[in-house]
């Protein structure tokens, strides 16, 4: 009798520990919805949510098609030949 208890130990623990992995151990706090004021903030920033679903073929109000045309090309150039960083960074923590 007990070499058989003995023999049963290991798969009484194996099928304890795998019925304690499907246990609920999340805190009441994860099922809040967290990051609710950033979320607030980037609805707040668009200016006119409709326009993604129907962009349309027309310029953007009051842009100077010089003034964008030249802002684009620095762009691109800025793209095509990339800086070089100064240096090394350096983050000290503590003394």
């Amino acid at each position: 009798m007990r070499t058989r208890i003995f023999s049963m130990t290991p798969g009484l623990l194996l099928a304890a520990l795998t019925l304690a992995g499907c246990a609920n151990t999340s805190p009441a706090w994860q099922s809040m919805e967290l990051g609710g004021a950033v979320a607030q903030a980037v609805e707040g920033q668009i200016q006119n949510p409709e326009a993604a679903a129907d962009p349309g073929d027309a310029a953007v109000d009051d842009s100077d098609a010089v003034k964008t045309a030249k802002v684009l090309e620095a762009w691109r150039e800025s793209l095509a030949a990339p800086k070089e960083s100064a240096g090394d960074v350096t983050i000290n923590i503590g003394r």
